[in-house]
């Protein structure tokens, strides 16, 4: 990871002072938050190449699959909200806990009846585990 990170500083600085600083600032960053947000997790193993660059890509697009689905969930389940009141509940579910009704939904949509079962297994697995 160091080595591609100062090829790129050494490209845009040219000071080995500066080089080196931006480097482990990058590097100590990562370290730090990696366990706590998945983008961070992924620009580490991008960076170490143990992921393709794509992959963020393919992410992106299945996130925000996953986002409009939602919504049309909500909207199918509470059929007289306002739009603004989807978006805000959509919202509230990404940055909390989704509920059991909507996982299901989600999956179900999104898989094939034996991925379905395999991805709730896991997910139970994880539920009785904390």
């Amino acid at each position: 990871m160091e080595q591609y990170m100062y090829t790129y500083f050494q490209q845009r600085y040219g000071l080995q002072p500066l080089i080196i600083e931006w480097t482990l600032s990058v590097i100590s960053c990562i370290m730090l938050y990696k366990d706590e947000d998945h983008h961070v997790r992924l620009f580490g193993k991008v960076l170490k190449n143990d992921c393709d660059e794509e992959f963020i890509r393919t992410q992106e697009y299945v996130s925000d699959s996953l986002n409009v689905l939602l919504k049309v969930l909500i909207r199918e389940k509470h059929q007289y909200k306002q739009e603004q009141d989807v978006t805000s509940y959509a919202e509230s579910i990404k940055n909390g806990h989704i509920n059991k009704y909507y996982r299901r939904q989600m999956i179900e949509q999104m898989c094939n009846i034996e991925d379905e079962n395999e991805i709730n297994g896991l997910i139970q697995n994880i539920i009785s585990y904390r």
